[in-house]
């Protein structure tokens, strides 16, 4: 069962994949702003990515490839088409958008006085691939067959996940996660998403 669930998690992976490639290549097509797909794998099992530990992340991005990764383990084959692994690639690949608009390359070059105000910098970054993520959620929601219960249950998620998370300090408490992403899935448009200019109750 395990092994069939690894197959379908990965296909449906590579469906979500190229919906997000089509949705965002016209989006940024339509803002003058070039775009490439950046490059999706899977592991099973943590191990070092990008010249680094893995940790407790459920995928991450390389900056320095343009190549995310994806943890299909044993806790995301429960489901292998759980709203939450979409949402998931849509905040790696918000990742992927953060490089091309060049907002990683500003975000950079933001001051900051000491160690709080730089967890509050990359909370922003975070918080922000979070709200990207589901504003492409929000974008096709008309087209998927999900109900209002699946989206609460992903709120929930990102609740819990906030709250329980080791990395909470650079990726936001649980009610800001559910903040952005509720705010990016009603707007379905990224401009819903400048964490940068919000307060910093808006994340913390």
């Amino acid at each position: 069962m395990e092994s069939q669930n690894l197959t379908q998690a990965k296909a449906y992976s590579r469906k979500v994949f190229d919906c997000l490639g089509r949705t965002w290549g016209a989006h940024f097509k339509a803002a003058g702003i070039r775009f490439t797909r950046p490059t999706i794998g899977f592991i099973t099992k943590p191990k070092r990515f990008c010249g680094s530990k893995w940790g407790d992340a459920g995928a991450a991005y390389c900056h320095e490839s343009d190549h995310f990764v994806v943890l299909l383990d044993k806790n995301a084959l429960e489901d292998p088409s759980d709203l939450y692994l979409m949402h998931l690639i849509g905040h790696e690949y918000g990742h992927h958008l953060q490089d091309l608009a060049g907002i990683t390359k500003a975000w950079q070059y933001i001051p900051y006085r000491h160690r709080k105000e730089e967890l509050e910098q990359w909370r922003r970054l975070e918080l922000q691939a979070d709200c990207l993520g589901a504003a492409f959620i929000g974008s096709i929601w008309d087209s998927l067959d999900r109900s209002a219960a699946d989206w609460d249950y992903l709120l929930d998620i990102m609740r819990e996940s906030g709250d329980e998370n080791s990395k909470v300090k650079d990726h936001g408490k649980g009610r800001s996660r559910a903040y952005w992403v509720s705010r990016g899935f009603r707007a379905a448009d990224p401009g819903a998403c400048n964490t940068f200019t919000a307060p910093s109750s808006r994340v913390a």
